[in-house]
């Protein structure tokens, strides 16, 4: 309902991507990476070695910092932002848009597709089996040991059962340019671009069949409008969008999942069938 502005030292306030890290905040900046220690409230760079400064994704696995610029590629900081060296090794895209860390595994979404490292970033290997070496990879999530990735080019969402390794196309249709991908029970959920607007898709059967629930998280149809970022939180769906501000819906309007009882059973019973 309130919001406060949070850019105290920050020398640019295009914001691309913001992690929580060692009891630190990273922002992800156009201007280069700023950190906090304080929740926020103050800011300072954290540039030494960062020779690319438009910085749009971050993830940690937990012993280091990863950075995706634009055209500048990979980076890697294993004292918490105190100083950074290309990881490149094995990425042959210079634009990284989005990265993760799930299942042990770390992941790089360029528009040269899918990279990923069992290593700790130490090499990165394609997965080019299954998913164009031309798609444009903006997001990842997971379910298990599921991991789905969404493509603004050249179409929809894919799933992996083998850490990334290979891809399955669960989306086709050219206009179905996914930007932002999150899972939750056994609900998959999509935020697209389209020409008419963007939208909001949910599938309850890995992705066999595809739901646009648009109108129910009260989205306007304007024209050009992203789904940029998304997130569930305490029940209640978040989404920026691109230009038009953010929005948020309770999450099972939108999936159709509600709890009905907070009572557990402790015992059940068998009875005569009848008639």
């Amino acid at each position: 309902t309130t919001w406060s502005n949070l850019s105290s030292g920050m020398a640019s306030t295009i914001v691309y991507s913001i992690i929580y890290a060692n009891s630190s905040l990273f922002a992800g900046t156009y201007g280069g990476i700023f950190k906090s220690t304080n929740n926020g409230n103050n800011w300072y760079a954290v540039n030494n070695g960062l020779l690319d400064s438009v910085t749009l994704s971050l993830t940690s696995n937990g012993t280091s910092v990863f950075a995706g610029t634009q055209e500048g590629g990979l980076y890697r900081s294993d004292n918490w932002g105190a100083s950074w060296y290309k990881a490149n090794n094995g990425i042959t895209c210079d634009t990284v848009y989005t990265l993760a860390y799930l299942n042990n595994i770390l992941l790089a979404g360029t528009r040269r597709g899918v990279f990923r490292s069992t290593n700790g970033g130490q090499n990165w290997t394609q997965c080019s089996n299954g998913i164009s070496t031309y798609t444009y990879c903006l997001s990842f999530c997971s379910k298990g040991t599921t991991i789905y990735a969404g493509s603004y080019s050249p179409t929809g969402l894919y799933s992996s059962t083998d850490n990334g390794n290979s891809w399955n196309n669960i989306m086709p249709g050219s206009s179905n340019y996914v930007l932002t991908s999150l899972t939750y029970n056994n609900a998959i959920v999509v935020g697209t671009y389209g020409y008419n607007g963007g939208k909001i898709f949910v599938s309850k059967n890995e992705g066999a069949s595809w739901q646009d629930v648009s109108t129910v998280s009260g989205i306007p149809p304007w024209k050009y409008t992203d789904i940029r970022s998304s997130l569930n939180y305490s029940g209640t769906y978040y989404l920026g969008t691109y230009g038009k501000s953010i929005y948020s819906i309770p999450f099972n309007q939108i999936i159709g999942i509600k709890q009905i009882s907070s009572a557990i059973p402790d015992e059940f019973n068998l009875y005569q069938n009848y008639p």
